[in-house]
């Protein structure tokens, strides 16, 4: 194991975006900033940003991190092609967080007392991403459904139950159907970079060789966007390969 555990962490599923770069499970410095459009101008600027603020070299990192949705088709694309080329820049490990567990993780470590957690992520076309999560010990958490993306409607009438019998609700999204997250804060009502940072520099603590980059086709097995729904349409991109759609939301 390193000396120190340097992980750069992006997230970019859902307009508020941010960098963060953490030594182990300490945040040494953290940029957040809201993009509607695109995230990759305000990305590049942040990285250099937490870098020169935390005194740290590019070359010291061992690993980079970013949410791999659900969240903005665009966005989570965005994230996925700069850890993949930090990571083969590098020659470091790319790991993927679920959008929904940082949440998670973030909720259940500034309550601490929660057995559960559900989570909230605004899927616009009024619809809500879902998730609910089981708290374990040393701040790790266990998905317990798959996520899910659902009519605002539906989502405000889980949310409720969920309320209703105990759990921590997180996710400025739910707020926004009218049911208030239990507690609020950045962390908690958006995916926080450092806290994807710290979940990744755990799985490499005990897995150095998670999320090394196949370089011969620029992959990381962890890397993978999760969108939950498919695109309205898809486009063809080289090789007939079908994906998803620009944002028309955003």
């Amino acid at each position: 194991m390193p000396a120190r555990m340097l992980v750069l962490g992006l997230t970019t599923a859902t307009p508020r975006g941010g960098v963060a770069i953490v030594d182990g499970d300490r945040v040494l410095a953290r940029a957040v900033y809201v993009e509607l459009r695109s995230h990759a101008e305000k990305l590049f600027a942040g990285i250099d940003e937490v870098c020169a603020r935390a005194g740290v070299e590019r070359a010291q990192l061992v690993g980079v991190a970013c949410d791999i949705g659900p969240g903005s088709f665009t966005g989570v694309r965005v994230g996925v092609s700069a850890a993949t080329g930090i990571a083969l820049a590098l020659r470091i490990p790319a790991i993927g967080v679920l959008s929904l567990e940082a949440l998670a993780t973030a909720a259940l470590e500034d309550i601490g007392v929660a057995a559960y957690v559900v989570v909230a992520i605004d899927a616009q076309k009024s619809e809500t991403y879902l998730g609910r999560y089981r708290a374990l010990s040393g701040g790790e958490v266990e998905q317990e459904e798959e996520p899910v993306v659902v009519s605002h409607e539906r989502a405000k009438e889980l949310l409720a139950e969920a309320k209703s019998r105990g759990d921590v609700v997180a996710g400025a999204a739910a707020a926004q159907l009218g049911v208030e997250p239990t507690r609020r804060s950045d962390a908690l009502d958006f995916p926080d970079a450092g806290v994807i940072a710290r979940i990744a520099a755990r799985r490499l603590a005990l897995e150095p060789t998670a999320g090394r980059i196949d370089r011969t086709n620029a992959t990381s097995p962890t890397l993978v966007p999760v969108y939950v729904r498919p695109p309205d349409i898809t486009m063809p991109r080289a090789g007939g390969v079908q994906g998803p759609p620009p944002d028309r939301t955003e």
